[in-house]
Order: C-alpha cells, then sequence, then structure tokens
C-alpha cells in the first residue's frame, strides 16, 4: 500500500492536526473507516520512528563533516591522496562535477596579475626570450609585461649586448642582391629554409617577419614599443645568418696561378691581393674580373694597404723596397727605398705610411710627395706588425716586445714587455 503525505516543521501526529490530509490511494473510503483504525494507528506510528529517524538536525551534520575534515588534515599527506582517491571512486557524476566546479577557479587564476609589476618582471626573468615571446599571447596584461624594456635589458646583458647603437643607413641584404644579380656562378647554393633561422632565433617561423626592413614591419613597431627587445632580435638575427644562412653565390678568381697569397685588402666593391708571385691583382667583387694587375716587384709580396678613399694601394716586398700604386690605372706613383731587408708590415693613415722590416727598424713615410719622414730604431729582431693613430705608432717585433712611439719625434716611449715569443699582431683603439 503506498501512502501520500506531506509534513511541515517538527514532525506532528495526524491526528493532532485534522488539517493534515493523510489517506491511502488505493481505499475509496475516508479515513474514519472504523474497522481498521487500531491497524492503522500501530503502522502510523512505526512510519513517525522511521521519519524521525531519517530526518537529522543540520548541525548534526555539520559536526560529522568537521570530524571528517579534521581526521582527515591528522592523515600524513600519502595517506590524504588515496583518501581523496578512494572518495572520487565513491562519488557520483553529480559529485564529481560539483568538484570540478569548486576546483577550476584554482586553476584559472592568473598569479602574475596579483603580483606587484616589479615581482612579476623579476619571476619572468628566469623565463627563456622564447618563452616570454610565446606567454605574450596569453593576454594584453602579459604581453604589457613582455614588452617591459628593463626584462629585455636583462635579456641583452645575458647575451652581453649592452648597448643601443644607432641604427645604421644600409639596407639589409643588398650584397645578396647584388650576389644574385651580378652574373657569378654559384657554386652549391641551397636556400636555407625560414623556419631554421627561426628554431635558432627561438621562435616560430611567423615571427621572422620581425626581421624585415620595411618601415610598416613589425620589427619597426617593436623597436618604437621595446628598444631593448628590438635589439636582442636584431642580435638574435645576426647569429642567425652567421651560423645558418648561407652566402648567396660564391666565385673563384684566379689570376696568381698556384703561387700564395700573402696579404688581401677589401675596400667597396675592390679586393686587391699580393702573392710571392712579385704582383698584386686588384678585383671587382660584383663582377668577378681582374681591374688591374700591379707589376714592378722584383720579390714577393708581403704586406698591402688601401688608403681610406680607395684610389691609392701601397705594397711591401721582399726586393726591400714600398710602392704607391694609383688604383685607376694601376701606375706606380712612387718606389720608396730605405729598408735592407723585406718589408713585412705597414699601416696607412691619410698621406702618412708606417712600414716595418725585418731590418728591425720602422719607417714613416710621406706617401705623397714620396719621401722617407723619419727612421725609427730600438727593436733587435724582425719588426712583424705595427699600428698607427696619427699620433703614436705601436709596434711589435720578433724580440718579444711591443714599443709606442711617438711619431712627430720618434722617441720611444714605452716598451711593453711580457710576452715570452714572438709578437705577430697587435690592435690600437
Amino acid at each position: 500500500m503506498v501512502c501520500q503525505f506531506s509534513i511541515e516543521g517538527p514532525y506532528t501526529d495526524y491526528r493532532d492536526n485534522p488539517d493534515l490530509n493523510f489517506y491511502c490511494l488505493d481505499s475509496p473510503e475516508s479515513p474514519g473507516d472504523g474497522d481498521n483504525d487500531e491497524e492503522d494507528e500501530i503502522e502510523n506510528h512505526e512510519q513517525k520512528e522511521d521519519l524521525e529517524k531519517s530526518v537529522e538536525p543540520e548541525h548534526q551534520i555539520n559536526e560529522n563533516v568537521l570530524t571528517w575534515i579534521k581526521q582527515f588534515k591528522m592523515l600524513s599527506s600519502l595517506n590524504q591522496m588515496d583518501a581523496l582517491t578512494d572518495l572520487v571512486s565513491e562519488c557520483s557524476l553529480d559529485h564529481i562535477r560539483h568538484l570540478r566546479s569548486v576546483i577550476e577557479p584554482f586553476f584559472q587564476k592568473d598569479f602574475i596579475k596579483e603580483l606587484p609589476k616589479e615581482i612579476a618582471l623579476h619571476v619572468m626573468c628566469f623565463l627563456s626570450p622564447a618563452d616570454i615571446a610565446r606567454i605574450s599571447l596569453t593576454c594584453r596584461y602579459w604581453r604589457n609585461l613582455a614588452e617591459d624594456n628593463r626584462l629585455w635589458r636583462k635579456k641583452c646583458e645575458e647575451v652581453n649586448v649592452t648597448t643601443i647603437d644607432e641604427p645604421s643607413d644600409r639596407k639589409s641584404g643588398a650584397w645578396a642582391e647584388t650576389a644574385s644579380t651580378s652574373g657569378i656562378e654559384i657554386v652549391g647554393y641551397r636556400p636555407v629554409p625560414s623556419y631554421r633561422l627561426a628554431l635558432f632565433a627561438g621562435y616560430h617561423p611567423h615571427w621572422l617577419r620581425y626581421f624585415s626592413d620595411t618601415d610598416d614591419s613589425p620589427k619597426n613597431v617593436c623597436l618604437a614599443r621595446s628598444k631593448w627587445k628590438a635589439l636582442y632580435l636584431r642580435h638574435q638575427r645576426i647569429l642567425a645568418n652567421w651560423r645558418y644562412r648561407p652566402l648567396r653565390g660564391s666565385c673563384i678568381l684566379k689570376g696568381h696561378d698556384e703561387h700564395v697569397i700573402t696579404c688581401l685588402q677589401i675596400h667597396g666593391d675592390l679586393i686587391v691581393t699580393g702573392s710571392d708571385d712579385n704582383t698584386l691583382k686588384i678585383w671587382s667583387a660584383s663582377k668577378a674580373i681582374c681591374l688591374q694587375t700591379l707589376t714592378g716587384h722584383t720579390g714577393g709580396v708581403w704586406s698591402s694597404q688601401m688608403s681610406e678613399d680607395g684610389k691609392t694601394v701601397t705594397s711591401g716586398s721582399t726586393d726591400r723596397t714600398v710602392r704607391v700604386w694609383c688604383v685607376e690605372t694601376g701606375r706606380c706613383l712612387h718606389c720608396l727605398q730605405g729598408h735592407t731587408s723585406t718589408v713585412r708590415c705597414m699601416t696607412l693613415r691619410e698621406d702618412k705610411l708606417v712600414t716595418g722590416s725585418r731590418d728591425t727598424s720602422i719607417r714613416l713615410w710621406d706617401i705623397k710627395d714620396g719621401t722617407c719622414i723619419r727612421t725609427l730604431q730600438g727593436h733587435v729582431a724582425a719588426v712583424r706588425c705595427v699600428q698607427f693613430d696619427g699620433v703614436r705608432i705601436v709596434s711589435g717585433a720578433y724580440d718579444f716586445s711591443v714599443k709606442v712611439w711617438d711619431a712627430e719625434s720618434g722617441r720611444c716611449l714605452h716598451t711593453l714587455t711580457g710576452h715570452s715569443n714572438r709578437v705577430y699582431s697587435l690592435l690600437v683603439s
């Protein structure tokens, strides 16, 4: 027999409330049938006891939950994990959906945005530049952080890039255009896929467009937004070019036959080579042809220099002479004599030429009128390298020493010792 009943508030015996409807669905008679009063009373009393057992006060349920939580906290971390696993396995789908709605907000919280900007930037400093570029796609706030100059300055310092140079006026890749249209034979040229350059730089190929040189390119937009980031990208581009991008073309300049090329100078499109075949040759890099062959030395050419304007070439030879040449005509302008052994090194600044020789001496020449201004003596072995800044002359020799000279007076200002073998090269800034 199925019964329908309604209860409001604390349990109340239906006999104490005449408004309480309580009747059997399958009985057509009213609840006042006298034949079954005693039986109904016993049954209703049992239902009352069952209902009182099933309805527990709210505070009693909370106490049970609190007790369970306290016991859970007393468990070890490993046991807590096991307890949660077992609990989830006992949950229904509705319970699991509820758990998901409770847990998801913890994983969707933007912890970076909750931090002060200085701390957020400090955290991002531990990311690689590639990761910084990726997280910048997350949201606008992260993108603004990823463009911060302080962050990219730190990244530049990590790769030893510490200054922002003035942009040059040169056109990027102009040399490649020249090489590809000059008619030079391309030997084994295979273009490198852009993704290899991108992978080296740590960026998706899409970001290679930052390397464009157009005025409206993202690279220039990036420069306006974050100079240090643009500088870092430029540094990565240079490294990628050197390591992965091959030359557009190559050519072999033949002219010295089987002889050794002992010295080489480059000025713009001009290449000057000196050889132990007693000659110098002037080449056009773009046309891959020999423009001039300079003949006159009677011994191998061991050193050469080219003027800043590209109009004059000087050479030193084993024939103990120094010659000054006109690039355009190939004519010898002066033959400078004075050294008593091979002229092994030289440096040219404007009209002043400094030469070093195996005769242990250094000479300062005026190539305009072809005269020797002065001779510097002091080394006790062959002079192997010289530098001249217009005021001072610096020389290195096989006597293990470096000397600093005053060009005006010819006086030795300093003798630098410390090398335990021959000095082959030096640089003055």
